[in-house]
């Protein structure tokens, strides 16, 4: 009886070299225990982690953020110095149109919340030139980006302070409720200023005087016969 014997069948070389067929490549790629094989076909790209990308690009922002600050803190300092010369002239018309509102004449430092200062300014020449409201206005913006500035607080109550006296030569129409406001901000403010700064000798007399002339009783002030607390 025969034996069967196993025949070991040589393909040409040919049939050997033949690369794999796409469905067997295709399998490959996807088996997840090809080790690696789809990973060689398909190689993805190196990239760092995405936290540790994440580090460079935050400190350049810093960074960047940094110089903006610098430059926009050297040009606040070029137009504060510009401002000093245009009020040892009197130049009020002159301050406000080159430099206000700050967010159109120097939008920079408005978007860096560093404009308080040159409002100020602004405000200063509006009250010099009777636009007392406008004034008012302006120093509330800056206190409520410095709610601890003595020269805002100041600044505030001598506007509050000029609008009575306009009111009191006829340069002003105020009715008594809005006296009333009027008195209850400068003394709110003047006293804010003085407990910011309490040696200031120059805020106990304000207080003092315009104690005096608005709240002595002789002036119709809406009712108000003493310094509200």
């Amino acid at each position: 009886m025969e034996t069967a014997s196993a025949k070991i069948i040589h393909h040409p070389s040919s049939v050997q070299d033949r690369a794999p067929s796409t469905r067997e490549r295709s399998y490959a790629e996807t088996d997840p225990g090809t080790d690696g094989i789809a990973q060689e076909l398909c190689p993805e790209p190196l990239s760092p982690p995405v936290a540790e990308s994440s580090y460079p690009d935050f400190f350049s922002t810093l960074a960047e953020q940094g110089v903006k600050e610098e430059r926009a803190c050297a040009e606040r300092k070029r137009v504060l110095g510009e401002i000093s010369v245009l009020r040892a002239e009197n130049s009020w018309e002159d301050i406000l149109a080159l430099f206000h509102p700050v967010e159109e004449k120097v939008p920079e430092l408005a978007a860096l919340g560093l404009a308080a200062p040159v409002r100020a300014e602004a405000a200063f020449a509006l009250g010099h030139l009777g636009r007392h409201d406008e004034a008012i206005d302006l120093y509330t913006r800056c206190l409520a980006d410095e709610p601890e500035n003595f020269h805002y607080h100041s600044g505030l109550a001598y506007a509050a302070y000029d609008t009575l006296y306009a009111s009191k030569g006829r340069q002003l129409m105020l009715h008594p409720a809005e006296r009333k406001v009027r008195i209850e901000l400068a003394h709110r403010h003047f006293a804010m200023a003085q407990s910011l700064r309490p040696e200031r000798v120059t805020n106990y007399y304000l207080i003092q005087n315009y104690s005096l002339v608005f709240l002595d009783g002789t002036e119709n002030d809406g009712g108000i016969s003493s310094p509200v607390p």
